[in-house]
């Protein structure tokens, strides 16, 4: 196994239901001192645990906490923008009830 793996996965931001965009993020994760770290850059999040499995579920789940967190709390729009994060499928939500989800990892990008 590669002491540094990379995974591209792709969230999806739902409201009421229906998918109004998607982002593509990018987990970076490496062996340092006998534990997995894993980072995601574009948003400041990072995990560890002692195996790549650990680290890959709870950055994720950091991620997915991080995302709806910021949606309470600021204009998501520009918080990804100031973050380097492209929307794809751009639409407005509007003030009904929405969520990111995770839909896709893929390994290796």
């Amino acid at each position: 196994m590669a002491d540094e793996v990379r995974e591209r996965v792709i969230l999806a931001h739902q409201t009421n239901e229906a998918q109004d965009f998607t982002i593509e993020l990018f987990l970076d994760y490496r062996m340092d001192d006998g534990e997995w770290v894993g980072v995601c850059e574009e948003l400041g999040v990072a995990a560890n645990a002692a195996t790549l499995d650990g680290a890959k579920g709870i950055l994720k789940d950091l991620v997915l906490l991080q995302l709806n967190g910021i949606e309470e709390l600021t204009n998501l729009y520009d918080y990804l923008a100031e973050n380097g994060v492209a929307i794809m499928e751009p639409e407005s939500s509007g003030n009904q009830k929405s969520s990111f989800t995770l839909t896709t990892a893929a390994a290796g990008a």
